[in-house]
């Protein structure tokens, strides 16, 4: 059975199909990865963003109107937020803790975060064991900045990378449920279409069986399509006629 050609002819379609779907897979996986890690870093960016600006509004006001500052629900955030928050360099607020982690200056670049840059980057929270993506917002005191002001600190907002790689995961899964399915498919196509042509000439073999055994007036079946399995049935049948004379 594996050597016949009704085996050969799907297997090698399939192998095909098989390359060619894993190879585009592995492709389409690489560039999902890198969408969903530039997607996350984006919303990252955007969230840092706006909390900065939060954490330096209230810090000029309480100092402008000389009165407490106001005291900020970390928690609260992360959880609206979906996030993780923490925070390198000097408080925010002299004499009141933010309530977000503090993180060690060797945690980041700090020297990209003193000259004004946004920082991307992975880290493991000291004391645990998941590495976070993270990106770091340089925070200013004062609103007019110069090109010598320097941040207090930077807010540095996280998630997961687990997170990713279960988007990915789902992904994957997704990938391979249609792989299969279109895996299916092709070999029941090529099943059939390795019939239509191995019919034919199982049927010209058998016919020129009979001719060897000296039956020269053996049916030669019709064989529709015009190709070129047709023009072989064709000149058999000539040669079968002509055998007799």
């Amino acid at each position: 059975m594996f050597r016949s050609l009704r085996f050969r002819l799907p297997a090698l379609f399939l192998a095909g199909i098989a390359l060619t779907g894993l190879v585009s897979t592995a492709i389409a996986f690489g560039l999902f990865q890198d969408q969903i890690r530039d997607r996350t870093l984006s919303e990252l960016r955007r969230e840092a963003a706006g909390l900065t600006a939060l954490y330096e509004g209230q810090a000029r006001r309480a100092l402008e109107q000389d009165r407490p500052p106001p005291t900020f629900q970390a928690k609260q955030l992360e959880r609206a937020s979906g996030n993780r928050l923490f925070y390198v360099g000097a408080p925010v607020f002299l004499g009141q803790e933010s309530g977000i982690r503090q993180l060690p200056t060797s945690s980041v670049d700090w020297a990209s975060l003193l000259q004004g840059r946004v920082v991307q980057f992975e880290f493991t929270p000291p004391g645990e064991t998941n590495e976070l993506l993270a990106v770091a917002r340089p925070l200013y005191p004062v609103a007019e900045r110069t090109e010598d002001s320097l941040p207090l600190g930077a807010l540095v907002v996280a998630t997961p990378t687990t997170e990713l790689r279960e988007r990915l995961m789902t992904l994957l899964v997704r990938l391979a449920i249609a792989f299969g399915g279109a895996l299916v498919i092709a070999a029941a196509l090529a099943w059939y279409l390795s019939g239509r042509i191995t019919r034919p000439v199982l049927a010209l073999a058998k016919a020129a069986d009979e001719v060897a055994e000296g039956r020269y007036e053996v049916a030669v079946p019709e064989m529709s399509g015009g190709d070129e399995i047709a023009d072989l049935a064709e000149s058999f049948r000539e040669m079968a006629e002509r055998l007799p004379e």
